[in-house]
């Protein structure tokens, strides 16, 4: 099985489990709950397997391409070059269009 990522919103470590009888509608079904701030998967009942991967999905493209137009908007600052500029904006222009698309 895979290892769980910490959580995405505060970092705390994620168990995973499966609910009890405790709770009537949801017994049975396996859930990942982060230890920090409660955060929480979906609930799965059937395909379990994809439950972890579901959890440590991230954006990270996204991210990406921002931390790419961001370094390209420093040089341009730093140098006062032009063409730097152009970069940039074109840098800024594919995180903004990537940022924008739909996912699925």
């Amino acid at each position: 099985m895979s290892e769980l990522k910490p959580c995405p919103f505060c970092g705390a470590e994620a168990t995973r489990f499966t609910i009890g009888d405790d709770e009537p509608n949801n017994a049975g079904g396996d859930v990942i709950v982060c230890t920090g701030c409660q955060a929480s998967s979906h609930v799965e009942f059937g395909r379990k397997e994809n439950l972890v991967s579901c959890w440590n999905q991230r954006a990270e493209s996204v991210n990406t391409d921002l931390l790419e137009a961001l370094k390209a908007l420093k040089r341009a600052h730093d140098t006062f070059d032009p063409d730097e500029w152009i970069d940039a904006e074109a840098a800024a222009d594919a995180a903004i269009s990537r940022a924008e698309k739909p996912h699925g």
